[in-house]
This record gives structure tokens, sequence and C-alpha cells, in this order.
């Protein structure tokens, strides 16, 4: 082979691969876009900035307009995005919805009550019954929702259909709830939900989730997949609520003191809050706090009721309230039956103890035997200005 041929081979190999490249970097220009954007309605929901789709809130929603990829983040602090692990697919704008196309599958971004859809439709029967998706995420940890125990379900725990085989999604690292600063209260991020997925006449199965190195997989049933009239609706499992609340709900008694872990640094504490309520009629409801360690009382709440429709139940600290570096337990108190307590299933123990009268705070508490295993219950302290309050992983149950 000449020299000259040599070179025109290298020449054209470059060029090739040069092609390649831009294609595979491809974004459609920016014009293009803003022209449909302008026309649509999602223009009265986000804003456009360069090739990113922009609406901001309580979480922050980031979604390219070259590829089916959304970043959620919350406090502008921890974030989680999620992408097909390759795609092709061209923008459009369907009334609330923004649409990415393919050949085979069509993606729809779109906002439900109190959360985002990240909607994954397939026209037709896919070659595998297991859909993955790319998920990345900036401080954040999952927690996998399982069925609930026999004796959970005996004890009148409620883990709706939906968060049963779902992810609760909490910051892995402590937040600090201050006056007047930003809201973290527990933790909690938001949570993905099992995937309810639906055919064009309206059959449908659960999907089975899973998150782990990276991927977020849903199996579908193969038996459902071969006899569906396509295409199928909400393939992908990622219904992200935006909520802040345990997934499941749970029954207390009266004069029990139920509550977490949490790691303090030296500061003061100026209320309690936790996520609850009592059916029919209301009771009344105190908070206090105690060393993990000593088991000391480090200061306690005046007594507030607790409505009869679930919200956030926040005291004012009447007695003590100073803490220091280390680890309290933050519980609640009821002076009727049956509070009701939320709760995500995570790595840690849940504790109960002997019983203790409402209004009474005893000094010390101790022993400590299990009640739920595990758990992360809805419960946050606030500080007056300076430090912060960390529920730990553990839920504790005190009654003496």
């Amino acid at each position: 082979m000449t020299n000259r041929t040599m070179k025109i081979i290298t020449y054209l190999v470059g060029i090739t691969l040069v092609g390649l490249a831009l294609f595979l970097a491809y974004e459609p220009p920016i014009g293009s876009v803003s022209t449909l954007y302008d026309k649509s309605q999602i223009k009265t929901e986000y804003d456009l900035k360069g090739n990113v789709l922009e609406k901001n809130g309580d979480v922050k929603v980031e979604i390219k307009t070259y590829a089916p990829e959304v970043k959620l983040s919350r406090w502008d602090e921890v974030s989680l995005t999620i992408k097909p692990l390759s795609s092709n697919a061209t923008i459009s704008f369907e009334g609330d919805k923004i649409k990415f196309s393919e050949t085979k599958k069509d993606y729809y971004f779109y906002e439900v009550e109190n959360g985002f859809e990240y909607d994954l439709t397939l026209k037709e029967k896919p070659e595998t019954n297991i859909i993955q998706l790319q998920i990345q995420s900036e401080g954040l940890e999952f927690f996998y929702q399982p069925e609930l125990t026999t004796e959970e379900v005996a004890r009148g725990d409620i883990r709706p259909n939906n968060v049963v085989g779902s992810y609760a999604v909490y910051a892995s690292e402590p937040k600090k709830n201050i006056v007047g600063g930003k809201l973290y209260r527990s933790g909690k991020v938001g949570h993905i939900y099992r995937p309810r997925i639906e055919d064009a006449v309206g059959n449908w199965v659960w999907g089975k989730l899973k998150i782990e190195n990276g991927i977020l997989s849903v199996e579908i049933q193969q038996e459902f997949l071969d006899k569906s009239v396509y295409p199928l609706k909400h393939t992908t499992g990622t219904t992200f609520g935006y909520t802040t609340i345990g997934g499941t709900e749970a029954g207390g008694d009266p004069n029990y003191l139920t509550g977490s872990h949490f790691t303090a640094t030296a500061g003061t504490i100026a209320s309690i809050s936790y996520y609850g309520y009592r059916a029919t009629t209301a009771c009344n409801i105190q908070m206090g706090m105690y060393n993990h360690s000593t088991d000391a009382l480090a200061g306690y709440t005046g007594s507030v009721s607790s409505g009869t429709a679930a919200n956030w139940i926040t005291a004012n600290i009447v007695s003590g309230g100073s803490v220091s570096a280390t680890t309290y337990k933050l519980v609640f108190n009821a002076d009727n039956t049956n509070p009701k307590l939320f709760y995500d299933s995570a790595t840690s123990i849940v504790y109960q103890k002997s019983g203790q009268n409402f209004g009474t705070w005893n000094d010390p508490v101790s022993s400590w035997t299990s009640w739920i295993n595990p758990g992360i219950m809805s419960i946050y302290a606030t500080y007056t200005g300076g430090e912060t309050s960390q529920p730990n992983e553990d839920i504790i149950i005190i009654n003496e």
C-alpha cells in the first residue's frame, strides 16, 4: 500500500470518527426548542435556560431539552438525577407534559399531586421484562420498604400498596432545623413509589422496583407483557413523591413516649414537631428529650392538640431545652388511646419501655426493649438560632 493511499484512508477514518463524535454529542439547536416552548403550556410552568427547562419550588426540577433526563434537588444541597442508559429521543410538548419520543417508547415528564412523574411508555412488547434507567444521587440514602411483617400487621400498622416495594429517600448527612432557616424536618427528601403498570385497556400489575449500583430497574411479569394491549404506561416506577413524611402509619398508646434518636450539637431547642393525629376526637400531645446515654431529661414542651387529620404537630419547649454535642431521644406522649404516628423502614432498631403518665416527665428513664425493627419516625427538633437537630434511624417507645 502506498503512502498516498494510507494517508487517504487515515483522512477518511478521521472524518468518520469526528462525524460519529458530533452525532453522539448532538444537542438540538436552542432556537428550535425555543420555538416549541414559546407556543406551549409548559412556558407557564418552566423557565427555558439554554438547553434546560427549570422549575423552582420546594423541589427544584431541571429537565434537559436534548435527552429524557431530569434532576430533582431539595434545599440546594441534595439531588437525584434519572436518565436512560442511552437515548436518541426528540422533545415535544403536550399540554402540561414534556414528551421525548423514540421509535419503540415515549418518555413523559409531568407534575402529579405533591410529586413528579417520569413515565416511560412502551409502544410495543419489549425484548426483556426488566426496564432499566440510570440513577445518580448526591447526599442521599435509599431505604427499601418491604411488606409489613405479620407482627406489624397485627399491631395495626398500615403500609399502602404503592409504598410496599418502594424506596424512602433521606439525606445521608445530618441537617439543621433552625428558627427562620431551611426546613429539613426529619431529613426525608422524598419517596420513589412502586410502579403500577397499566396497558391500553386498563389491565395492570405491580412492577418490582430495585435501586442498586446506580441503576433503577423495574421487573414486569412476563405473562403480563405477553397478554397486554400496548402501549404500556408507567413502566419505570419513577413517581417521585415530594413528601417529607414517613410512608407507613402506626398506632401508639396513651402514656407512651414514642420517638427517635437524634444527634445534636451544643445549643438550645425551641420546639419539637412530629407528624400524626388521632381519628374522630383529638387528644393532647406533649413532646420531650432524654439524653440517650444517661437517660436524663433534657426538656419538654407544653401541651397541644393532635387534631383529627394528619398534620405536623409542633409545641414549644417550656422546660429545659439546652443540649450538648451528644445523642438524645426525641419523643412524644398522648393522653388518649391510639395516637397515630408515621415512619419509614430503615436499617436500625425500634425500642419500647414501660409506662409514663401523660404530663409527668420522669427523670431519668431506662430499660429499653425492641418495638419496631426497623424505622425512622417523622419527628424533629428546631433550634433557637445556631445548631442542629438530626433524627437517627432508631425509633424509641418509652412507657414507664
